[in-house]
């Protein structure tokens, strides 16, 4: 249940910053990479790219970054950037990277194509005498480090499609329209498939897709096969093999035998991102799919969308360092890290030979920004639900409850949140009224199943088909602005708390319990708990009340022992003790006697226990206010934090188990460290505005709260 004043929280609770010193697995950081500056959380001028176009990057297996910069190659180790020489004319243009499992890097430029094995370059002139490829377009190698590249064979105002050509340690192979064996000579796009295949997108006329199996090409075109449009900006391939083919009709998913087609306004099909749906038109630039096949889209203009099956996030430089909203490739390297390179400047045939180009110029060449995400699969019975894995903008939340059917329900800052039993649709209930409203901190199911929330500024209210309908002076008995827990009574009706009383409504009466009946909160009642025989326990700010029907008990601090009079959570194990967490430590009261845990980890000794449960196996789950998730067994803690658990959160508001052994955890606050912001002597210069820009952005974008979900061994 909700355990203490919302008000708190929310001065309280901050979005914080991720460090990249910070050795904790659940940290992300961002880099970005332009042409005055790199920004590796902080400001590097002597590191700068010079030239903020960028024409692609590669990571090799060592980790170093290769990029493709204003026509030069630069490598990018501990915080320098240094340009290479390349064995290619003074005029040629890097164009391509790529690296081999034995860690030789491959150039593609205006001029030819070379590899560099760390010491020595050599010169590789792709394709042959017949057919060679000067301007390499793409650089593609594949299991057996067989080398395949496209391109054109001359300058662009006179170019001809050289087609595809491989090569495999010791000769070339081409494949081209002239010879017969390809389809179309503009190839531009390459992926391989899990079973050797190659798939290429045919440019410039827009003809489809290709594929090669090593003997025969088989085209696919929309006049052939259920592809929508001829227009194929990327292919990526998944785990098991499907082709997914980004298109400006949406993203097709072939099988080999079937397709699949998700029409963008698809994407926004929720309750989150509706708006979306009827203001956004945009065009797929290119896509990749990672090691956990998620799905990342770069857009013209709309920045980068991440799709994890019904769940999707939209990254813009309005929420996050992205330097701009066109997205034209997207590189996931060796480590899992993502390295969008943003701008536009006509990446596929059509546009490399138009005239015109409708993109702003400011943009033209954004640089290269690499987001090193938060590693949410690294536990497996961990899930973390926030704004990243979730259409839920915001999750930090309060109480919890389960209804019959499985179904999660939890008090946001954003309103009544529902999550159903698999956990893949989310559905925020809202209420209109005032300001405060929809800051709900307390819900609870009545006899019937009947879903009841509380807010601390909104007062009581009751789910009503979509709307939470308020119950107040206007339309009933109930006239508390203030609902700070709420908990089920056994008669049907509910228990609410307030800062001054106890209240019993049953929809229609009021039956108010305070002072003059010998409840003494002390200013505020923060938890309920009704236990197995029907008896109302409450923590306030002056100890544990427990009224049974009859009579009400006051424990405190200084009769009973307690650690401190601010009850703030309470909870019943199996053998019907009470434990109680306070401001300052944890009790569990026996029916006779209260014990202090004054041997606990200082974490629950001394600090703020904010949540307390019990599992199936009689252990207690207890969270805290600012040191995360601790599990007692009766005779040994448990520490869970960032570290070692999905725990990154340091808030911990409530806890539940459900029948299936899982305990949900909400939280409103991070255990991440914020950066260190220099000082400069001139609060003017060019590197205090870098510095201010993107720190403010990076802390706009990252979770300061999450619902978490772990399964119970």
């Amino acid at each position: 249940m909700h355990k203490y004043l919302l008000s708190c929280c929310v001065l309280l609770a901050s979005v914080l910053v991720l460090n990249a010193q910070d050795k904790n697995v659940w940290t992300s950081t961002w880099k970005v990479f332009r042409k005055n500056y790199t920004y590796d959380q902080k400001p590097l001028m002597n590191a700068k790219l010079g030239s903020d176009y960028v024409n692609d990057v590669v990571v090799d297996n060592l980790g170093t970054p290769w990029i493709a910069a204003g026509g030069k190659l630069m490598q990018y180790t501990d915080g320098k950037m240094a340009v290479l020489r390349l064995p290619f004319t003074s005029k040629a243009y890097v164009t391509a990277l790529a690296c081999d499992s034995k860690n030789n890097v491959w150039v593609g430029s205006t001029h030819g194509l070379a590899v560099y094995d760390g010491k020595e370059w050599k010169s590789m002139p792709a394709g042959t005498k017949e057919q060679p490829i000067g301007y390499i377009k793409e650089i593609v190698i594949d299991k057996n480090d067989r080398v395949w590249v496209c391109g054109w064979n001359a300058a662009v105002i006179n170019a001809v499609g050289a087609g595809l050509s491989v090569y495999d340690g010791n000769v070339w192979t081409n494949y081209n329209k002239r010879d017969g064996e390809l389809p179309r000579k503009f190839v531009e796009d390459l992926v391989l498939d899990k079973e050797g295949n190659i798939w290429v997108s045919m440019g410039f006329n827009d003809n489809g897709v290709g594929k090669f199996d090593g003997k025969t090409w088989t085209v696919y075109t929309s006049k052939n096969s259920p592809l929508p449009s001829n227009i194929v900006r990327d292919i990526v391939v998944d785990k098991v093999g499907n082709i997914l083919m980004g298109t400006p009709e949406g993203i097709v998913k072939f099988d080999g035998e079937n397709w699949e087609i998700t029409e963008l306004k698809d994407f926004f099909k929720n309750k989150f991102l509706d708006f979306f749906a009827k203001s956004v038109e945009f065009d797929i630039l290119c896509m990749a799919l990672d090691e956990n096949d998620v799905l990342w889209i770069g857009t013209r203009g709309k920045g980068v969308y991440r799709v994890i099956g019904n769940s999707k996030t939209i990254l813009t430089k309005d929420n996050s360092p992205l330097t701009s909203n066109y997205v034209r490739d997207i590189h996931i390297d060796v480590n899992g890290n993502k390295w969008f390179i943003t701008g536009f400047n006509g990446e596929n045939w059509k546009d490399a030979f138009s005239i015109e180009d409708k993109v702003p110029v400011a943009e033209r060449y954004q640089g290269i920004v690499k987001y090193e995400e938060t590693n949410y699969y690294k536990y497996s019975n961990w899930q973390v639900y926030n704004k990243y894995t979730t259409a839920v903008i915001d999750a930090r939340s309060f109480d919890l409850t389960q209804d019959a059917e499985g179904n999660i329900w939890a008090a946001t800052y954003s309103g009544l949140l529902k999550i159903d039993k698999p956990a893949e649709n989310w559905d925020l209930f809202k209420a209109k009224g005032g300001l405060f409203s929809n800051t709900i901190g307390s819900v609870c199911l009545d006899k019937d199943g009947g879903i009841w929330s509380g807010s601390e500024a909104g007062g009581l209210r009751k789910l009503e088909g979509e709307e939470l309908m308020a119950y107040d002076k206007n339309n009933s008995k109930f006239e508390y602005k203030a609902v700070l827990d709420i908990v089920a009574h056994p008669d049907g009706g509910i228990w609410t708390s307030n800062y001054k009383s106890v209240v019993h409504f049953d929809g229609k009466n009021v039956k108010e319990y305070g002072k003059k009946e010998g409840v003494i909160t002390g200013g505020a009642a923060y938890s309920l708990l009704v236990d197995s025989k029907g008896n109302l326990w409450v923590g306030s700010l002056r100890g544990v009340s427990k009224y049974d029907g009859k009579t009400w008990t006051t424990f405190n601090k200084k009769e009973h022992g307690l650690l401190s009079n601010q009850i703030q959570c309470l909870t019943e194990d199996k053998d019907g003790n009470i434990w109680a967490g306070a401001q300052k430590g944890l009790h569990k009261y026996d029916g006779k006697t209260w014990t202090a845990f004054k041997k606990a980890p200082s974490s629950v000794a001394a600090l703020s226990v904010t949540a307390v449960v019990t599992d199936h196996n009689n252990h207690i789950w207890v969270g805290t206010y600012n040191q995360g998730l601790f599990k007692y067994d009766g005779s040994n803690w448990e520490h869970f934090n960032g570290d070692n658990s999905g725990m990154y959160p340091k808030q911990v508001n409530d806890l539940m188990v459900t029948p299936n052994k899982e305990l949900w955890i909400t939280t409103s606050k991070s255990s991440l460290s914020t950066p260190s912001t220099a000082v400069m002597p001139n609060p003017e210069s060019e590197e205090y505005k870098i510095n201010s820009e993107i720190t403010k952005k990076i802390t706009k974008f990252e979770p300061s709260g999450a619902i978490i979900r772990h399964q119970i061994d």
